[in-house]
């Protein structure tokens, strides 16, 4: 009895729903992710001065200074943002070596982004979705391990949006 009620009303409210709305493919997270670097997909990424973006916990890890220029062209058909060129630099401030090695190392990462056609609004282009990320990091290693934190902010190109999105980003690397 209870059985049959229950299919009862989720048949009635599966009925009574209203249909799921068409959204944009645009998703500011696509941008503020930065330029899509080539190797490294959904891990933390190399150690490197790209580490400010994708896993600020790698700036600890840097052996000296790095300079990295990335740049990446979309797919025409893609869905999702990352295309764009992006310069970026990791600095050692301060690096002690020894039994206990400690590294403080700064990073920054301009990024000119470019947003994929799928973005194509009715009211504005995808170039209007265009912007530039500045980010600054600094990540701190003592030994094998590393942390690292990083604050970004993205500047819309040609868009109404008048504010920017600010994004904050945390990591940690360990090697034991």
């Amino acid at each position: 009895m209870f059985r049959i009620v229950g299919w009862i009303a989720a048949g009635v409210v599966l009925l009574a729903s209203a249909p799921a709305r068409g959204q944009d493919n645009f998703v500011t997270r696509d941008l503020t992710r930065g330029v899509t670097a080539p190797g490294g997909a959904g891990v933390a990424g190399d150690y490197d001065a790209t580490a400010a973006t994708v896993n600020p916990a790698g700036l600890g890890m840097l052996g000296g200074l790095d300079l990295a220029f990335t740049a990446t062209a979309l797919d025409p058909d893609s869905l999702v943002g990352g295309g764009g060129w992006a310069l970026s630099i990791g600095a050692p401030l301060v690096k002690l070596r020894g039994e206990n090695p400690f590294t403080l190392t700064y990073g920054f990462a301009f990024q000119s982004l470019d947003a994929p056609d799928a973005w194509r609004r009715s009211d504005a282009g995808a170039e209007d979705q265009d912007g530039s990320y500045l980010v600054n990091g600094v990540g701190i290693g003592l030994g094998p391990v590393a942390v690292g934190y990083s604050i970004g902010t993205f500047f819309w190109a040609n868009t109404p949006q008048i504010s920017t999105v600010t994004t904050h980003h945390a990591g940690i690397a360990l090697h034991p």
